[in-house]
């Protein structure tokens, strides 16, 4: 059983993201936590030959990353709403948005919630 749930936004609605590339958005605290429920949905991709890949990385030191358990790089499907549980171990936790192609863009949102360690 977990504890207490928190609401999670890794990426506010509408973000978008354009040009060839990895995007990761910034560092949050998430120590108190031991998993997370991340729902992510993204548009039509843009461009020519366009992909994107969505992954979720937890570091000790916002310096090395690593792939969180339930967190492999995916593409949640054009204008589909795809959940991935998380089991965190580390302090912090991030999302990489990565766009591959001629000229890619696409906007992409991700939220959930934490699971609160037990006391």
């Amino acid at each position: 059983m977990t504890g207490k749930r928190i609401p999670l936004v890794l990426i506010p609605r509408y973000t978008s993201y354009i040009g060839d590339g990895e995007f990761a958005t910034a560092a949050m605290e998430v120590s108190a936590a031991e998993s997370a429920v991340v729902h992510v949905w993204r548009s039509r991709l843009i461009g020519t030959s366009p992909t994107v890949l969505v992954a979720f990385e937890e570091s000790t030191d916002q310096e090395d990353w690593t792939t969180c358990t339930g967190g492999t790089s995916f593409d949640p499907g054009e204008r589909t709403e795809t959940s991935k549980s998380l089991t965190l171990t580390k302090r912090f936790l991030r999302v990489v948005v990565t766009l591959g192609g001629t000229d890619p863009a696409a906007s992409c949102f991700a939220y959930g919630y934490l699971n609160g360690r037990q006391n």
